[in-house]
């Protein structure tokens, strides 16, 4: 209809533009696509086994360079459109693209202070937690220690800040990549 003006993307923004974090839906459907086809193969058949407890149905997914863990569905996503470009995947859901895939050893080994997550740097077994969500943390301060295999890893502070998110728990056991915690800077 021809009205069109230079204002036109400012005033409309909200609705032309993912927002900062990918709904509950995209969760699921990148969660579900991290997981091998169904075969009748014993390996794929397993999925989410553990020894003596439920299957797992958690999930960890990188999404836009951002860490989740996203717990699946019993009924399974609504199958928006996965596809492959180059070396990125990337789920087609209500009009929104969003990159995904592993989350990266960079943001595993704790280098992901630009964000304030904080995942654990390998499998093993929390043995501290030193804060508590809400509280005020100073950069370099001590907040989870993991263990494996004798050796002890101290997660920092990547800045100052707030926990805004502690899901770290003294005994709880970790897999490499998991979102333990995440500040918000000051």
């Amino acid at each position: 209809a021809g009205r069109i003006d230079p204002g036109f993307i400012a005033r409309h923004l909200n609705a032309l533009v993912a927002g900062d974090a990918p709904s509950a839906r995209v969760q699921q459907e990148a969660a579900a696509a991290m997981l091998p086809p169904v075969t009748d193969e014993p390996w794929t058949a397993l999925t989410g086994f553990r020894a003596n407890a439920d299957a797992s149905r958690q999930i960890e997914v990188e999404i836009a360079g951002r860490p989740y863990l996203v717990e699946l569905e019993p009924s399974g996503p609504d199958r928006g459109c996965v596809a492959e470009l180059g070396f990125e995947r990337v789920v087609f859901l209500d009009g929104e693209a969003w990159a995904f895939g592993t989350p990266r050893a960079a943001q595993a080994a704790g280098n992901a202070g630009g964000d304030g997550a904080i995942l654990s740097p390998m499998p093993g077994r929390v043995i501290a937690v030193a804060v508590q969500a809400g509280e005020a943390v100073k950069k370099g301060q001590r907040l989870i220690v993991v263990e494996a295999m004798k050796m002890e890893m101290a997660l920092v502070a990547p800045f100052d800040g707030t926990m805004a998110e502690l899901r770290a728990q003294a005994g709880a056991q970790v897999t490499e990549g998991m979102l333990l915690a995440r500040i918000e800077k000051a």
